[in-house]
């Protein structure tokens, strides 16, 4: 009962008033409690995170996953810190995202790496095309222009919608090259 109470450590470093009730462990007033298999501290969720329903989140700052100084909203730190998508839906497909090495890379799950920003600012978009060799490479067939965005190029081929310039940045005709 409330009246059972017990003082206990030593001298500096004492916790008073601790005594246990139905469901809860009474510290100095304060109630630890738990209600539905959920661990509360006088009746807000224990920690920083909060409950809604059968969500958790979490409103006050960074969160850090293998870190305890985060530096951003999400931090994960690892020797690979990867994160994977993993889509519930019948024959959706999965994705992780992460830092292979130097690299970050999207790679389709089962499949391959689709595209890599590799150390020194290179993008590589293709099928396990990690070793691009300018600022974009791109292994594969390109489409360009908002109506041909969804059509498929010749292999290893490039559509291009509008005008193309060649040492001009105002082309005139479909293939304009100056110089």
């Amino acid at each position: 009962s409330l009246s059972d109470t017990y003082s206990l450590g030593t001298a500096g470093n004492v916790w008073k008033d601790v005594y246990l009730g139905n469901n809860s462990l009474y510290i100095g007033g304060l109630n630890l409690s738990n209600d539905s298999g959920i661990l509360s501290w006088d009746n807000m969720p224990l920690g920083v995170w909060s409950l809604n329903g059968t969500s958790a989140y979490y409103n006050g700052g960074e969160v850090g996953i293998g870190t305890m100084s985060p530096g951003r909203m999400l931090h994960i730190a690892g020797s690979a810190p990867i994160v994977r998508f993993d889509n519930t839906v019948a024959s959706a497909q999965d994705w992780d995202i992460g830092v292979w090495g130097n690299d970050l890379r999207f790679v389709e799950v089962g499949d391959a790496t689709k595209m890599a920003l590799v150390d020194g600012g290179k993008l590589g978009i293709g099928r396990n095309f990690v070793t691009p060799g300018s600022i974009l490479g791109v292994q594969g067939n390109v489409s360009i222009g908002s109506s041909y965005a969804a059509s498929a190029a010749p292999a290893d081929g490039l559509l291009i919608e509008g005008k193309v310039g060649i040492g001009t940045t105002s082309p005139v005709a479909k293939l304009h090259i100056e110089g």
